[in-house]
């Protein structure tokens, strides 16, 4: 079957960057969910977006094939009398379906018999599937900000203002918001003021392209900033700093890429390194520029929707704007140098930090109390602990300097320049920077042993603080970033290797809050927060690529022994298939099967009579015995070889026996193999 070229162009105003991609996701998944589901055969299904438009391309059967469906009628009971004749019910389910009586059939639905009518439903000519299901699909996008303009109800990222549809050369007629589908689209505005007519599907790209000069693929796009910047920075014997997060939005910010290199004054490098890069990155979108020395240079590259004879206007206007930039950071970085960073941290109390929660000043003070404690867990020596203690004072004192008033993307890397400036130890400068540290997924972690436990402590200071004030995170809504925080946590802990006991840890941090009033049950938050850290630590481990099964065998005990823990599911990674693991969860199964943990493990020897149940005592005893002071690959092999006294057992001794104490014994003595297997991980998620 020859597949006819179908191309959806939705034109609007300029959109977000966040937006755009937003919609590309939005339409691959609902063109092919709506194509799949409707029996059009299609391939090649590419969609694009850009700051003025979407783009839709397929290739796709010109027609949908034939679908036979079932269509559920009335319950048996009304459809037929006691006879077996069919009522008025069946009668007119029949005739609304198309089909004779006697074509009719009874399944099962729900328990029930229900009467039910298949048939066929013909296939569609694609053009006229096309004129019902796009306005839908385009009426059906949800961002997470949208807009209404003119009177109607309508609601989309920013206004429409074109709709390009074509199936080959057929132009496919709908209306959507007031504006009806056609053959035209629109070019850059700089090079095109008329509208473009394109005859076919197939010479859409081409016309955008080289008559309205618009690189529809953004992926195109992107590559084309890359080699341009890397290209112009060469010529300086430079490369530029491309952040992921700023190229990102910059591909959706221009239409057709022009690459210009600016400058500024030398004498701004004399400013701390991430205040120049923030300027740049953050709040102009440019690329700043490194020389292979490695040292920051005074250029930048900037990208550009403008046409290439007017450069040097556009670099001339870019460098004035940075220009003015630079010199407010240079004036608020010399203002702060004004006051040591201490002082500033009385000011803190005049900030909130959460309504019900109190000041910054008052979670400064817990974050001291914390930061002693996490520093203990970690294992950091008395020098270490008294420089993380100052730096829990401090860390939060330059959100009130006029920099990070201004850049608050440089909380914490100021706090580090101002401590250095103030005279206070590196380690306590640095870890003012770490104890944001993991900021975003696959940041960097902290470094320091002082910033580890600085970051420890204020991450679950803040989680349990909003536990407690009842603002725990629900379904998909976190709007306090608690998952994010909380999996900061897990990742330093286990980046630490130690034995980091959460639970302790938390219950230490919500005593903290004792005394505030309007806090729920602290017992209450406490079970809410240790199956918060549960699922967070699950989650991290599964993205690790450990399989699911492997991480809720271990997940009992990951709050109390982390890195053992991922030490563990290690080995039982490794071992994941073979006979041995094997024969290590059929042994834990048989004995948990008729385990009866309430009893306990202290059986008593006298009533072991039977030659199998010495045998299991005796495995057990040597297993015990050899298993605190073996690896957990050794503790693994020991497990393993207990199913052969336990399979002994369960062969040759009856469990139930008609004595309550010999039951109660053999009972006990189960428990006592339970309770190695246990130790070690919770093997009944490996069945």
């Amino acid at each position: 079957m020859e597949l006819k070229q179908l191309v959806l162009e939705i034109g609007t105003e300029e959109m977000p960057y966040w937006a755009v991609y937003d919609g590309i996701e939005y339409l691959k998944q609902k063109f092919d969910t709506v194509f799949a589901e409707n029996k059009l055969d299609f391939k090649n299904l590419k969609v694009y977006g850009g700051p003025r438009r979407f783009v839709v391309y397929a290739e796709i059967a010109p027609q949908t094939s034939d679908q036979k469906v079932k269509v559920k009628g009335p319950a048996y009971k009304v459809a037929y009398d006691d006879k077996g004749n069919p009522t008025q019910a069946a009668i007119g389910f029949a005739r609304s379906q198309g089909v004779s009586v006697d074509e009719l059939t009874v399944e099962e639905i729900n328990g029930g018999q229900y009467v039910v009518a298949e048939k066929t439903i013909k296939g569609k000519q694609a053009s006229e599937f096309l004129k019902e299901v796009l306005p839908e699909i385009i009426s059906k996008f949800n961002f997470k900000k949208s807009m209404r303009w003119g009177s109607g109800t309508f609601r989309f990222v920013r206004p429409i203002r074109w709709v390009l549809c074509l199936l080959d050369n057929e132009v496919i007629d709908f209306e959507v918001t007031g504006v009806r589908s056609g053959n035209k689209t629109r070019g850059h505005r700089l090079y095109t003021s008329e509208p473009l007519t394109v005859a076919s599907a197939g010479e859409y790209f081409d016309v955008v392209e080289n008559k309205g000069r618009v690189m529809v693929d953004h992926e195109k796009r992107r590559q084309t900033i890359i080699i341009g910047a890397t290209e112009a920075a060469k010529k300086f014997d430079a490369e530029p700093i491309i952040s992921e997060e700023t190229l990102k939005e910059v591909v959706q910010l221009v239409e057709w890429p022009e690459i210009v290199v600016g400058s500024f004054p030398e004498e701004f490098l004399n400013l701390p390194e991430e205040v120049l890069i923030t300027v740049m990155q953050h709040h102009q979108r440019y690329f700043p520029v490194r020389e292979k020395s490695g040292r920051l240079s005074n250029l930048f590259v900037v990208v550009h929707n403008g046409r290439p004879e007017n450069k040097d206007i556009i670099r001339e206007g870019n460098e004035r704007v940075v220009l003015a930039r630079l010199e407010d950071a240079r004036f608020f970085y010399q203002e702060d140098l004004k006051k040591p960073l201490e002082t500033r941290v009385e000011g803190l109390k005049g900030v909130v930090f959460q309504q019900k929660l109190g000041s910054l000043y008052e979670k400064t003070l817990r974050n001291q109390k914390l930061v002693e404690y996490t520093a203990v867990e970690l294992g950091l020596k008395p020098d270490e602990i008294e420089r993380a203690k100052r730096a829990a004072y401090l860390c939060k004192a330059d959100l009130l300097t006029e920099m990070v008033n201004e850049f608050d993307e440089l909380q914490g890397i100021m706090g580090m320049y101002y401590a250095l400036k103030s005279g206070e130890h590196e380690r306590v400068a640095r870890a003012i920077f770490e104890h944001y540290l993991p900021r975003f997924y696959g940041d960097e972690l902290p470094a320091t042993p002082e910033g580890k436990a600085l970051s420890l402590a204020d991450k679950l200071d803040t989680v349990c603080g909003y536990f407690l004030a009842g603002l725990e995170p629900t379904g998909s809504e976190d709007p306090y970033s608690l998952r994010r925080q909380a999996q900061g946590v897990c990742l330093v802990i286990l980046d630490s290797g130690i034995d980091f006991n959460i639970r302790k840890t938390i219950e230490y941090s919500l005593s903290l809050y004792e005394g505030i009033p309007g806090l729920i049950d602290r017992s209450r938050a406490e079970r809410s927060l240790l199956e918060f850290f549960k699922a967070r630590f699950q989650r991290l481990l599964t993205e690790k690529g450990y399989a699911l099964a492997v991480v809720q065998a271990i997940l009992p005990e990951v709050l109390e022994r982390p890195a053992s823990s991922l030490e563990k599911a290690k080995v039982i990674t490794s071992y994941l298939g073979t006979e041995m693991l094997e024969d290590v969860v059929t042994a834990f199964q048989r004995v948990r099967n008729l385990s009866r943990p309430e009893l306990g493990t202290e059986y008593d020897p006298q009533y072991l009579e039977e030659k199998e149940e010495l045998e299991l005592e005796s495995a057990l005893q040597k297993a015990a015995a050899a298993f605190h002071e073996a690896g957990f690959e050794e503790q693994l092999k020991i497990l393993a070889s207990l199913k052969q006294p336990i399979d002994a057992f369960f062969d040759g001794v009856l469990v139930m026996h008609e004595d309550p104490g010999v039951r109660e014994n053999r009972l006990k003595l189960l428990n006592r193999a339970l309770s190695l297997y246990l130790g070690f991980a919770d093997f009944s998620a490996l069945r």
